[in-house]
């Protein structure tokens, strides 16, 4: 049995945010462009092992939030003592968990739950027992940010996840309740583009367009090594160079985290995905995944 000892927003206290709703089971918040949110005592927490809450961002667009503690003793001024960074998808509502054994600071990414995008730890390692205060955060934006938070309680065990039926994702990976230039009709289209796509690039970008360029986009004029096949570094005696895989001189200013190959957590997120591949049909897009608490 999963002992639950709930929480009343009533003891919360609300800062740099406007009250649109509350009671002891819910609340409801418009936080200003520098970030808003709610603070509550620690007390009690330590009698169990989760915090869970259910939380419904009401805007369009993510939205990135902290989970912040601060310390026995710890300075009103001074810098939280230990964060948690999570993000939540736009208008589907989601249970989100902590688990106080975090708190060890031995995994940066804890296990995905349903609904909660990536969760990432900052701080020391510490113990719940050390903790006076947590603040819920929601971080800075361009305009104000829609909140909803409920179903504040601390459990003896996992809960049950929210998992609301939800048509989010098409079959092309395709957010389904915005339009925009280029969004695909139908698995038809995109093939079709994509094979126009394919034509083009080996009509027209055989290299690159700098005729100074080497094949890897390294410089033809700056010969540092013979070349070892792959992107390198080299030490000239004097300063420390880039090298492409033929040896010439790179230069790198490309954005980091880049790349075509997005994947989407179905154990997860299979709630709001319209579509989902059969794993005997297609086992090289199925990676299994398996969350240990």
């Amino acid at each position: 049995m999963n002992m639950e000892r709930k929480m009343s927003f009533d003891d919360v206290v609300v800062f740099d945010a406007v009250t649109h709703a509350r009671n002891s089971e819910m609340l409801d918040l418009y936080t200003g462009t520098t970030g808003g949110g709610f603070r509550l005592s620690c007390e009690g927490f330590s009698e169990k092992r989760f915090l869970c809450m259910d939380i419904e961002l009401l805007e369009d667009h993510a939205q990135p939030f902290y989970l912040l503690f601060k310390a026995k003793g710890s300075a009103q001024e001074a810098a939280e003592d230990f964060c948690v960074t999570f993000g939540v998808h736009p208008r589907l509502p989601m249970t989100f968990v902590f688990d106080f054994n975090w708190f060890d600071s031995q995994n940066l990414f804890p296990y995905r739950t349903t609904g909660r995008q990536k969760l990432v730890i900052h701080g020391k390692p510490n113990i719940i027992q050390n903790m006076s205060r947590m603040t819920f955060f929601v971080k800075e934006s361009f305009h104000t940010v829609h909140i909803r938070v409920s179903n504040l309680r601390l459990l003896d065990d996992e809960p049950i996840y929210l998992q609301p039926q939800m048509d989010l994702l098409d079959e092309m990976g395709q957010y389904v309740p915005k339009t925009w230039i280029g969004k695909q009709p139908s698995i038809e289209a995109m093939v079709t583009n994509l094979n126009k796509q394919y034509s083009e690039v080996l009509e027209d970008r055989a290299g690159f367009y700098n005729p100074k360029w080497s094949r890897w986009g390294g410089w033809l004029e700056k010969k540092l090594t013979s070349g070892s096949g792959l992107f390198a570094t080299h030490f000239d005696g004097r300063r420390h160079w880039l090298v492409d895989p033929d040896g010439y001189a790179f230069f790198s200013v490309g954005p980091d985290c880049v790349g075509g190959d997005t994947k989407t957590r179905i154990d997860v997120m299979r709630h709001a995905l319209r579509w989902v591949p059969n794993e005997s049909e297609y086992p090289e897009a199925i990676t299994l995944h398996k969350n240990t608490i």
